[in-house]
């Protein structure tokens, strides 16, 4: 993000209309805990700050309600927030008192497969039982399907974000809405077994594979395993994708469940900013000019807003024009990770059991609970 953040900048500073009298550095922030330290101990340094949807509660606190900017408010004509970004955005950007951070791009974990290789299995992007888990997990362990690729299913093992993502995808294709009591996650316990039952039957070598996203390369051929299906975003194929169109002509995208996993980048502005309106300013730039869209999108970052000129990048690259439209939709009907202040201890928890394969409560992150009011329901808008 960093490269896209100072190219971003260029272009804004670059324009005749930004006027900034002000010198702009960037500092890079690699490290959760190298972010809370910051956040500590010397947030007065910095004006602005870029963060993932996943720092954003966490940090809440220490960051300036922006809606009581001006700036903010003038721009966009009094428009309520939801009415500006993708409507997913208003859990992770806003709280009771406003809106605290402003989104500059998204992402969305969706189901991506090889098109050759899911027909040479004997089904097609136009009947894949999107939605339904155990319809999925059938059409995985067919005969067919281990034929035609070496790994019908990737499952990322390779670190707990990853298992941790793959993990709440299935669960939720389950049925399964986050809920929070006193601070913990609540997961029902039988939601979690069917989740886990899930990963080890759709790729029982995980362990040993450790594939992370850079699995993702297989679906491109040339690789010593490859692969027909999984779970995956849209920013790890798009740069490669719009470059060598043709090495990925076989890639299909599609949401799985009604509400998939979305990720965000925004820009916050400190308490301790001595800039506020100025940074609110620069923010306003960087977010609503529209080559800003096409920049971002060449990355692979999907736009935010609700209303932006698409023929800027579905003219210009037709991988966008293939698959802008889905990822869009996805984005906006998503759901962010759950929002407890711990999500990185509760990943990293998780992705432990997942791996020891039997699951325990951890005092003060996650508890599982008696279900029995739950029940495995697939989105009828995704049924075959």
């Amino acid at each position: 993000m960093l490269g896209i953040c100072q190219n971003v900048l260029n272009i804004v500073l670059g324009r005749p209309e930004v006027v900034v009298p002000y010198n702009i550095t960037i500092e890079p922030i690699h490290e959760y805990d190298q972010a809370f330290a910051i956040f500590d101990s010397h947030l007065e340094k910095y004006d602005i700050v870029m963060l993932d949807d996943l720092w954003l509660r966490p940090f809440e606190s220490r960051l300036r309600t922006l809606s009581s900017l001006d700036s903010f408010q003038d721009h966009f004509k009094k428009k309520p927030f939801e009415e500006v970004f993708l409507q997913s955005l208003t859990a992770v950007c806003t709280n009771d008192d406003g809106v605290f951070a402003i989104p500059v791009s998204g992402n969305v974990q969706l189901l991506m497969y090889q098109q050759d290789l899911l027909k040479a299995a004997g089904s097609s992007s136009g009947h894949l039982p999107l939605g339904n888990p155990d319809e999925l997990l059938d059409f995985l362990l067919t005969d067919r399907a281990k034929a035609a690729a070496d790994l019908p299913f990737i499952v990322r093992y390779a670190t707990d974000n990853d298992l941790a993502e793959n993990f709440w995808e299935i669960l939720r294709a389950y049925g399964y809405e986050e809920s929070t009591a006193n601070g913990e996650v609540l997961i029902p316990a039988r939601l979690a077994q069917k989740a886990l039952h899930w990963i080890q039957k759709a790729h029982p070598n995980g362990k040993s594979d450790s594939l992370g996203w850079k699995a993702i390369r297989s679906f491109a051929g040339g690789q010593e395993k490859q692969a027909m299906m999984m779970f995956g975003w849209p920013v790890w194929v798009m740069p490669d994708l719009i470059r060598n169109p043709e090495s990925w002509r076989s890639l299909g995208m599609k949401k799985f469940i009604r509400h998939p996993i979305t990720g965000f980048w925004s820009f916050a502005i400190p308490e301790t900013s001595k800039y506020p309106e100025e940074a609110m300013k620069l923010i306003l730039a960087v977010t609503t000019v529209p080559e800003l869209q096409l920049l971002m999108g060449e990355a692979g970052l999907v736009p935010v807003l609700r209303e932006f000129p698409e023929s800027l990048l579905k003219e210009r690259h037709p991988a966008w024009k293939e698959n802008l439209d889905t990822i869009r939709d996805a984005l906006a009907s998503g759901k962010p990770r759950p929002r407890s202040m711990r999500w990185r201890d509760i990943e990293k928890e998780l992705a432990r059991q997942i791996r020891n394969g039997e699951f325990a409560s951890r005092e003060g992150l996650f508890r599982f609970v008696d279900d029995t009011k739950a029940h495995v329901a697939y989105p009828s808008a995704f049924s075959l």
